[in-house]
């Protein structure tokens, strides 16, 4: 995508358009999906009334690299203050629609 200085950069174009991909698969899911206007650890939050739940979310564009021949998700780490607020991972394929919601452990490694 081109890009100049009166649109935004492609990068940022496709970090929004995985965000909408990843709030449409939680609606779907149930949630009502609300996003934050700050540069922060989260993303999306999304809140579900029956059963109550609240997530935490930082979206991520799904990216692959080749390892030995196959290839494989490029996971990224939860900073320190996203493993203290619970915030989970979400991968967002922009070409494909598809979302991949990572599950975390309860320890440093994640």
């Amino acid at each position: 995508m081109p890009s100049d200085s009166r649109n935004l950069h492609w990068r940022n174009q496709v970090g929004h358009l995985c965000e909408v991909i990843a709030a449409e698969a939680l609606v779907r899911k149930g949630y009502w999906v609300f996003s934050t206007t700050m540069m922060g650890p989260v993303d999306l939050i999304a809140i579900r009334a029956d059963p109550p739940e609240v997530r935490l979310i930082d979206v991520k564009s799904d990216r692959y690299r080749l390892v030995k021949g196959v290839m494989r998700r490029i996971h990224r780490l939860r900073t320190p203050s996203q493993k203290k607020l619970g915030v989970q991972l979400v991968y967002v394929d922009p070409d494909k629609g598809t979302t991949f919601f990572s599950t975390h452990k309860n320890t440093d490694e994640n």
